[in-house]
């Protein structure tokens, strides 16, 4: 497996977070799926090869070969069965309302062809992506991206972007209602703005962000007891912390710490955990 993140140049890297590429055989049995946890980052992706699918009970759904894949208040599951890739922009959360006029509250939980989202230009760019040397890919993106930027981008975005920002700095752990007073702004028109640039309402962003800080730390100590992980999450209750973990996770925090372990187990504890590839 072939996996690495490229940081934007300075100009892009209020918007974007990173660029990166996967390439995996998923004929191997260890690995034969991505897990995508809750997740308030956009992540514009370009896939080759074997195409990509949801599955349920009763059918397999493919994906686009291009797509948008909005913010997720949920786990993902994505199933491939060959050799395939990606090269992606991972956006900063509302950093993709730089670049489009799509309404964010779209988004969510969603899918959505790259043309749906994105101007024609961009599927110009897919076609030329294909059978391109892995420099050429990310060279072509980046200039793709500088040259959608436009030459001034509104000032409640920039205003969002910085709000999002220091709440991931804190972990999710700040109240709405201080936010707001830190950046002199209306707590109706904050949220209003939250949903107008990433599509989610500030109390669920706030969520997502604090409750993936606690699956960050029990993937860095599986042994961290629950009154800890309650603690670092501003849970005085721990039987409501661990029921509020499940609802986001759709696994209890008892049940993820043994799925770190067993995984840590199968791979020799090598640390093969990104972003993308979370399981």
């Amino acid at each position: 497996m072939f996996y690495h993140e490229y940081p934007p140049p300075p100009g892009l890297s209020p918007y974007i977070q990173c660029f990166w590429m996967l390439e995996h055989d998923y004929t191997q049995p260890f690995h034969d799926h991505e897990h995508l946890w809750a997740d308030t980052h956009v992540e514009c992706i370009f896939s080759f090869g074997e195409p990509y699918y949801r599955r349920s009970e009763t059918r397999n759904y493919p994906l686009p070969q291009n797509f948008i894949l909005g913010p997720l208040t949920k786990q993902l599951l994505l199933y491939s069965k060959g050799v395939t890739g990606f090269i992606a922009v991972r956006f900063h959360p509302g950093g993709l309302a730089a670049f489009t006029t799509h309404k964010a509250t779209d988004l969510p939980d969603n899918i959505l062809p790259l043309a749906k989202v994105l101007p024609e230009q961009t599927i110009a760019l897919a076609e030329n992506l294909q059978n391109q040397t892995r420099e050429a890919k990310l060279n072509l993106l980046t200039h793709h991206f500088e040259t959608l930027l436009p030459p001034k981008v509104p000032a409640d975005l920039q205003n969002i972007l910085a709000l999002t920002s220091t709440l991931k700095t804190h972990h999710g752990m700040q109240k709405i209602t201080d936010l707001a007073k830190q950046f002199d702004i209306n707590p109706r028109k904050l949220e209003r703005h939250f949903l107008q640039y990433i599509g989610l309402p500030a109390k669920r962003f706030a969520r997502i962000i604090k409750f993936n800080h606690a699956r960050e730390l029990i993937s860095q100590n599986p042994d961290i007891s629950l009154a800890a992980l309650a603690y670092e999450t501003g849970y005085a209750d721990q039987a409501h912390f661990s029921k509020n973990f499940r609802q986001l996770f759709d696994l209890s925090p008892a049940q993820f710490k043994a799925q770190i372990k067993k995984f840590r187990n199968d791979t020799n504890d090598k640390d093969h955990d990104v972003v993308f590839i979370q399981d």
